[in-house]
């Protein structure tokens, strides 16, 4: 086949290999990528239930008692949290925060995953975290499989 003077450009076959190529480095990365998004929200959850249980602390101080809702430690219920740590939606959300036991001298609060967190599930993967929890002596805690979930 005679190519023409000044004629430029991709035959077929290098625009479908070059289409296949990109294929296989997406189907490769995102994966990856989706893991290392759950991964950092975690850490999100993480921070917020310190803070949590931080107010927590404060208010016993004050108090001689732990707090038995959000509201007493200033926080809208339900608590909705973001990727941004910020407050959420339950549309918006990667984590509720609650207060799941509280007595005058114990509590237990907890993280549960909502929308894209919800593949931190634990089912299957020994990495997954599902639901964080803390309580009144510092003992951290998850539902799921995972090892590093504090880390």
């Amino acid at each position: 086949m005679k190519v023409r003077a000044g004629q430029s450009g991709f035959s077929l076959i290098e625009l479908m290999i070059a289409v296949a190529i990109m294929g296989i480095i997406i189907a490769v990365a995102l994966p990856s990528y989706q893991d290392y998004v759950v991964r950092s929200n975690r850490g999100v959850g993480v921070s917020k239930l310190m803070e949590m249980a931080s107010r927590q602390e404060q208010y016993f101080l004050n108090n001689q008692l732990y707090a038995d809702t959000l509201t007493k430690l200033g926080y809208p219920d339900p608590y909705y949290v973001d990727s941004d740590g910020d407050m959420g939606t339950a549309g918006s959300a990667i984590y509720q925060l609650s207060i799941t036991a509280s007595t005058n001298t114990t509590f237990d609060i907890q993280a549960a995953p909502l929308n894209f967190q919800t593949r931190d599930d634990g089912a299957t993967d020994p990495k997954d975290c599902r639901t964080l929890s803390l309580d009144e002596q510092g003992v951290k805690g998850q539902s799921g499989l995972g090892t590093r979930c504090w880390n």
